[in-house]
């Protein structure tokens, strides 16, 4: 054995082992780890933040929706899709967001696919929502006539006594005109023939040349007198 086979420790040709090798090939089993582990590290990472990702499941076509590490509903149930068109009925202030943040339920993706493939269901949401849109007007009378309660900051900047501000308790006129002008705009982008401001059709205007006959006549008979 030569020097530079001791100082570098080398094995005789006839002696060293193979490189070991996977099916596929060694640069494509290293590919491989590496998409795994980022695989499993963003997983994880999503497991803490808890918000859902998508995971592949057992098919190759199919995708899971997971979030606090439990896979959420994909495959259409018409009982689950049932019971949500019964929430839109029925709660004035369940909105798609909501159904898209609990764990039980199909996401928003899910659920339009659902709308898209299943006639039926998508006759039966748009009523739930049409009942659901009639609930949100009736609140905004609850909403008028309902004192909002709340501490007001009033700024007092140049007092005498120095004070710069000062918080005072009472109903905040403000907000729930904030709240009630807001819904009136989404009642009317949502439901424009029902709560929109109809435009005045210019041609029908039959009831105005009878008035103004009326209003003729009738100031005739004044002067006439």
């Amino acid at each position: 054995m030569t020097a530079a086979k001791k100082k570098t420790g080398a094995l005789p040709v006839a002696v060293v082992p193979k490189k070991r090798t996977v099916k596929g090939g060694h640069h494509n089993h290293a590919a491989n780890s590496v998409a795994w582990r980022k695989g499993q590290a963003e997983l994880l990472a999503a497991k803490k933040a808890r918000r859902p990702v998508m995971k592949r499941g057992k098919s190759p076509s199919t995708v899971l929706v997971v979030q606090n590490g439990k896979p959420r509903p994909t495959i259409y149930d018409a009982e689950l899709a049932a019971r949500i068109c019964l929430r839109f009925a029925t709660d004035p202030d369940m909105t798609l967001s909501m159904l898209n943040a609990e764990p039980d339920m199909p996401t928003v993706y899910t659920f339009y696919d659902w709308l898209h493939t299943h006639s039926d269901l998508d006759k039966t949401y748009a009523r739930a929502r049409d009942i659901q849109f009639d609930l949100q007007a009736e609140q905004l009378r609850h909403t008028a006539r309902t004192p909002l309660v709340g501490e007001i900051t009033v700024d007092r900047s140049g007092g005498k006594d120095g004070n710069t501000s000062e918080v005072r308790r009472a109903d905040n006129v403000d907000r729930a005109r904030l709240i009630i002008e807001t819904d009136k705009w989404l009642l009317a982008k949502q439901r424009p023939k029902k709560y929109g401001v109809q435009p005045i059709d210019v041609d029908d205007n039959t009831g105005l040349q009878d008035l103004l006959a009326q209003f003729r006549q009738r100031s005739a008979e004044i002067e006439a007198q």
